[in-house]
């Protein structure tokens, strides 16, 4: 990226075609073991911004920007407690892909804007990354950091600053989510990693261990109940909102960016939309405003949302969008909503659009070649 001057728009396409399938933690782990190794270290995040981990602070990992869709971190880390290897991780300290880190030697040519960089802001997501990185994946015996080089020597990186972050972390607890995969995934039952736990020194989380057993069981008694369609997690009533309002996105990107951008992929949790759709370039600010705009100018309208039965001929003679023409049924359902969208779809939706409150776009980037991704919110 940097040798090349890539642009990171261009770069972060890449990210699509990233599938390391022949990966496995245990045969990985035991390799390295047998090797007389005592510790693994791999790269959490490097200097191209990607991460290695699903993390909250930046779509551009390897959960949400690939098609794997694993977080490598988490079962190298699970497979290092249960073959009883520790566990390091290397973290980079410098960016050539946010606007907010401070420009230094090298990432010149990948697209940052110049002197935009911003180090308050930057640190802070650091240590956001950092904290997630030593509280969601176990006992972590150590962090390589890298990168200081690009600044100049009298940069100040408030390494102090970092290492209270490190030290002040309780390292020493396994995470419920981290205990409940042990059971789900290699059949530990909570008593045995609470025994190994304690002979190394650990406590577990067992609150979270329950929890995390409860609502295994809540979304297995939900699958067994209902096949859920179209990216669905659930029917929930505020995934069925968010459902709304991806067909009300949908409508509105076609109508401001034309017919191009058509629905590509979503996913939809009862807590945000993530809408995937044709599009070769960023949307401008002005663009993403006219397309929120929409969307709520439909919301404040209160317009029922209509569901009706017909065939895939009539439908389409009814001007419904399709996306998965192949996979209709002789009937399908068809969700009006007003003059303004009319799609075939299995549904669950809201009743009225004013059941939605609101429509915020929170981000829009790129999800892979010619295609770009939304992630939005309701009711705020």
């Amino acid at each position: 990226m940097n040798t090349h001057n890539i642009n990171r728009d261009e770069y972060a396409k890449l990210a699509s075609g990233f599938y390391p399938s022949r990966f496995n933690a245990a045969e990985w782990v035991s390799a390295i073991k047998t090797s007389g190794a005592k510790y693994i270290c791999i790269t959490s995040r490097h200097h191209d911004s990607f991460s290695m981990f699903d993390t909250k602070e930046s779509d551009f990992n390897i959960v949400d920007a690939t098609p794997f869709k694993r977080d490598v971190l988490k079962e190298l880390a699970e497979e290092c407690q249960k073959q009883g290897i520790k566990l390091h991780f290397y973290y980079s300290h410098l960016d050539w892909f946010r606007d907010d880190y401070p420009e230094g030697n090298t990432g010149h040519g990948t697209g940052r804007p110049k002197g935009h960089g911003n180090w308050e802001s930057y640190y802070k997501f650091m240590n956001k990354q950092l904290t997630e990185l030593l509280t969601n994946y176990g006992p972590v015996g150590a962090i390589w950091f890298d990168g200081i080089w690009d600044q100049p020597t009298n940069f100040n990186w408030q390494l102090e600053e970092f290492e209270k972050v490190i030290t002040h972390i309780p390292t020493k607890t396994i995470s419920g989510k981290t205990a409940f995969r042990l059971y789900d995934t290699f059949g530990f039952p909570i008593e045995m990693t609470e025994e190994l736990a304690h002979e190394n020194g650990f406590e577990v989380d067992v609150q979270g261990y329950e929890d995390a057993f409860k609502e295994h069981q809540k979304k297995s008694q939900a699958g067994a109940e209902q096949k859920f369609h179209g990216g669905l997690a659930d029917n929930s009533e505020e995934t069925a909102k968010l459902h709304t309002a991806t067909h009300l996105l949908h409508s509105a990107l076609m109508k401001v960016l034309g017919g191009e951008a058509r629905q590509r992929g979503s996913n939809i949790t009862a807590e945000r939309l993530r809408f995937d759709f044709g599009f070769d370039r960023a949307m401008t600010a002005d663009e993403i405003k006219a397309v929120e705009d929409l969307v709520n100018e439909q919301i404040k309208k209160n317009i029922p949302v209509v569901c009706e039965e017909m065939t895939v001929d009539e439908a389409k003679a009814q001007g419904a969008i399709g996306i998965f023409d192949n996979k209709y049924g002789e009937k399908v359902k068809v969700y009006t909503i007003g003059d303004f969208s009319k799609e075939i779809c299995g549904g669950p939706h809201a009743n009225n659009t004013g059941d939605l409150k609101s429509f915020k776009i929170t981000k829009e980037q790129s999800s892979s070649a010619g295609v770009r991704r939304i992630k939005a919110v309701i009711g705020q």
